[in-house]
């Protein structure tokens, strides 16, 4: 039986998050099963698309140490992703980073170490 992200601790609640933001916005019918008591329910839409944009510029383009910040003035959350450490793993690159985002009083630090598969980044 599949998990639902309510089951999970938080670090892996935290992971799903910053998938969703790696790849694709969940379809619909999944997006309650992340909701639950994670950093994404209290961010707008537009925080989340400001969110993905500065992840997909932190794991393609900026240089290991750079800070891509993000800020919504219109509901004052904010966040930065900082790519830390580039590698190449069995032919694949891989970028560990630094998550950071601060919404609705609720701030949260991680980082994670994803490689890229196709056109998508996921977590080793």
């Amino acid at each position: 039986m599949p998990h639902t992200l309510s089951r999970l601790g938080a670090p892996a609640r935290a992971a799903a998050i910053l998938i969703g933001l790696v790849t694709a916005a969940p379809a619909p019918a999944q997006t309650n099963l992340f909701l639950n008591r994670s950093m994404i329910e209290v961010m707008t839409k537009e925080d989340i698309k400001m969110a993905q944009s500065a992840v997909a510029e932190a794991l393609g383009s900026a240089p290991d140490g750079s800070v891509v910040a993000w800020n919504n003035p219109a509901s004052g959350a904010s966040g930065t992703v900082t790519p830390l450490k580039s590698t190449t793993q069995g032919g694949r690159q891989c970028r560990i980073v630094e998550t950071f985002t601060d919404a609705s009083g609720r701030r949260e630090r991680a980082q994670w170490e994803l490689c890229k598969q196709g056109a998508n980044w996921r977590l080793r």
